[in-house]
């Protein structure tokens, strides 16, 4: 099958788009490129001088109000240096390159302000012949360029190579300003080398690029070693009370911002902002909108919420939402959360996010196993008949919704495994805690779904079995703890709404667990009693992810609170955000490998394919002079 011809008039406008002006008190200097929304590449010796800022091409508008940039790494052994803008108006309002390590015998579009006697600087894009030098094998040196005109103004600009869309090269010298004998770029593998920030995108490129792989197309993208699904991840720190709080952001693989303070509302109102979203009674669409906007405004301040409308561009993005141990904002429904600078919407059911709270596992293991042992799901269902004439009823308009017989509920927990393919040995009804733990020892399980009560008891979070039809209450730990122990990776725990007359002290996140325990990956968690109608909506989503499409945990829990959400069969509008997720890890959980890991798993290993281009060493090359 022929490669697909890359458009490249479409590419040689991404890459001017992705081009600055440099200006050095106020003058024009040379040339840099975006490599994300606010980072741009160009050569050390082109930002020395006073005050720096960068002119975007922006499409012509020569016009444009310069940036100020703000923060300048260098590394003048290699003359390169990495510049900071201040923050974009707009997500998506730069465009930057795409970024390789791999230099070839090729073609290249060069791209930079050639410096003209009596004319304005203005962006040009010939094209040239190139090869790469070497000082040793593997080690490169510089990427040669021939058949071009280099001269001054073109320093720091971007060079891409025309047969696979790349930028490979940052323009550096010239061999002679008055001729097209060419010059040199430095490979963008050092820059990597120089400014580890920008490690990352060699495996995944930012955001701001999504434009090249509509260009690009699935094949070529997939041969310059990127997964056609780009997703983003960003770490939230949620620290202090409900009377004044702090946001800290962290992207993966970077280094965590500053904390961030939360808007400042007045302390009255934060308090009673909190307390109002803690109620949790039935709401009307509205009240739970309304509260939702109020959640997104304490939880993405200022630069968080730009930040996080940004990494919303990716095809996905995973929030993880760290909240410190023992603090009351714990226990906040942050899942009604809307989507920040959106009118409508919820982070916790948008399709474009998955959103999980994140713990450190016992003895600070947060890693995740990749191995897919086995699909096994053990489902218990516990309904005490001591309280079967005391479930609760809802009352709708002209009708009654009763509760469920068992009989119901263990058939709709069946049907909802078994016509998704996910493979269980039938459905446990009303067993004593130690029959249970039987069964996690005789069996592999990947999963334990549990369906009853919960109640924190003396500060305990506790849930029920049933002995000789009484309820037998187990603390949440000890269970957690044993699933860990026999090998379950995945807990899910559906807590129902309390019989008439029982006192029962709903089970919140801060009771649940500060830890997961080892071995246990995820746990899903009813974060307020629901009616067993909701975890039926619920788990129809989460099952048909997790078992018929594979998804991961993450993706399956989003599914499962959009059903909720869209039809709310007891008038709980709000009834979507009492489904919580914990996490700990950096991956997704999975109870079904994808098709292409089952494969992997039958067939054995195959062959590894690397990404072509490691992070080298350059040096500087005596007696060519700068064309800055």
């Amino acid at each position: 099958m022929s490669s697909p011809v890359i458009p490249l008039e479409s590419l040689r406008d991404l890459l001017k788009r992705s081009t600055a002006l440099v200006l050095v008190d106020g003058a024009p200097r040379g040339t840099a490129f975006f490599v994300d929304d606010r980072r741009l590449l160009t050569c050390e010796h082109v930002v020395r001088g006073g005050s720096f800022a960068v002119r975007p091409w922006d499409g012509g508008a020569g016009d444009q109000e310069p940036l100020a940039v703000v923060d300048i790494a260098r590394d003048e052994a290699h003359d390169l240096a990495l510049l900071t803008v201040d923050s974009p108006r707009a997500a998506g309002s730069h465009t930057a390159v795409v970024l390789g390590s791999a230099l070839h015998n090729a073609r290249y579009c060069v791209a930079g302000y050639r410096s003209l006697s009596g004319y304005a600087p203005a962006l040009e894009t010939p094209d040239a012949a190139g090869h790469p030098r070497e000082e040793g094998p593997g080690r490169l040196q510089l990427l040669e360029l021939r058949n071009i005109l280099i001269s001054g103004g073109l320093s720091g600009g971007p060079v891409m190579n025309l047969d696979t869309g790349a930028v490979v090269a940052i323009t550096r010298l010239s061999h002679d300003t008055g001729s097209d004998v060419g010059g040199a770029g430095i490979p963008v593998a050092q820059a990597f080398a120089s400014f580890p920030v920008l490690l990352p995108y060699r495996e995944q490129p930012p955001v701001e690029a999504l434009a090249w792989r509509g260009q690009l197309k699935q094949q070529k993208w997939e041969a310059l070693g990127f997964t056609w699904e780009m997703a983003s991840t960003v770490n939230l720190y949620v620290a202090g009370d409900l009377r004044r709080w702090r946001i800290g952001l962290e992207r993966e693989g970077q280094s965590p911002d500053d904390d961030i303070t939360g808007n400042k509302l007045g302390e009255e109102v934060a308090e009673a902002l909190f307390r109002w979203a803690q109620r949790r009674r039935v709401r009307d669409k509205a009240e739970v909108a309304l509260l939702g906007r109020l959640l997104a405004s304490a939880l993405f301040p200022g630069r968080v919420g730009e930040e996080l409308q940004r990494l919303a561009l990716a095809d996905s993005t995973l929030i993880r939402l760290h909240v410190e141990d023992g603090s009351e904002l714990a226990d906040i429904p942050w899942e009604l959360a809307a989507v920040p600078g959106v009118n409508q919407g919820y982070l916790s059911t948008n399709d474009r996010f998955q959103l999980t709270r994140a713990l450190p596992h016992e003895g600070g293991d947060d890693r995740v196993a990749a191995g897919h042992s086995t699909e096994r799901v053990l489902p218990v269902i516990a309904q005490p008949s001591e309280w079967a004439d005391s479930y609760p009823t809802i009352y709708r308009t002209r009708r009654q919704i009763l509760w469920p017989k068992d009989g119901v509920l263990r058939t709709n927990l069946e049907d909802c495994l078994r016509l998704n393919g996910i493979d269980f040995p039938g459905v446990a009804m009303n067993p004593r805690y130690s029959w249970v733990e039987e069964r996690m020892g005789e069996q592999a399980y990947a999963a334990l779904h549990y369906v009853g009560f919960g109640r924190v008891e003396d500060g305990v979070a506790q849930l029920t079995f049933v002995e000789e039809g009484d309820p037998q209450w187990v603390d949440v730990e000890e269970v957690l703890t044993a699933a860990g122990e026999h090998g379950i990776r995945l807990v899910v725990l559906e807590f129902g709404m309390a019989p008439e007359l029982q006192e029962l002290r709903p089970i919140s996140p801060r009771n649940l667990c500060s830890r997961l325990p080892k071995g246990v990956q995820a746990v899903v968690a009813t974060s307020y009693p629901v009616h067993p109608r909701q975890y039926w909506r619920f788990d129809s989503g989460f099952y048909e992810a997790l078992g018929r499409d594979r998804s991961t945990v993450e993706s399956a829990v989003q599914r499962g609170r959009r059903l909720v959400s869209k039809d709310s069969p007891v008038d709980d509008a709000a009834g979507f955000g009492w489904f919580t997720l914990l996490t700990a890890g950096r991956t997704g959980v999975r109870l079904r490998p994808p098709i292409a890991d089952r494969q992997f798993l039958e067939q054995g290993p195959q062959q590894a394919v690397r990404r072509p281009g490691a992070t080298h060493h350059s040096a500087r090359q005596a007696g060519h002079g700068f064309i800055g």
